[in-house]
């Protein structure tokens, strides 16, 4: 299980992002929960809680709060790293819109990734004279 906490801009945890890999199925389980308000202070249970039921729900009411939609990619990348799984291996919990999004937004870079060539030359010159190469 691959866990990462979601701070806000004064770093206080504001909420949970997980991804799990059961082995009776063969996709990635990614979900996340927020739960920080003012009036209540960041609970770990309780956000762990919340993301293994909306693992489990995956297509719920309800948009993904910027933050967490925010701290998604970065996230996914890493699970695909951590894992060793494409995208497409990968089942996102949270409403349709909001999994749509992030997916194409993945797979576009994904795709400029793919045709971006970098070719690097150095010429380094030597003088007989010195020891090193000339600038």
């Amino acid at each position: 299980m691959l866990r990462q906490y979601v701070r806000n801009s004064s770093g206080e945890k504001i909420g949970l992002l997980t991804a799990e890999h059961p082995m009776c199925l063969g996709n990635i389980m990614v979900s996340w929960s927020k739960c920080f308000t003012k009036h209540e202070p960041f609970d770990k249970r309780k956000a762990r809680a919340i993301a293994q039921a909306r693992a489990i729900v995956k297509d719920f009411p309800g948009r993904m709060p910027r933050e967490i939609r925010k701290a998604m990619i970065p996230f996914l990348d890493r699970c695909m790293r951590y894992f060793r799984v494409d995208i497409d291996q990968i089942s996102l919990s949270g409403d349709h819109r909001d999994v749509t999004r992030i997916t194409h937004k993945l797979q576009e870079r994904d795709a400029i990734l793919k045709d971006v060539h970098i070719d690097v030359h150095f010429d380094v010159h030597f003088d007989a004279n010195k020891d090193g190469p000339v600038g």
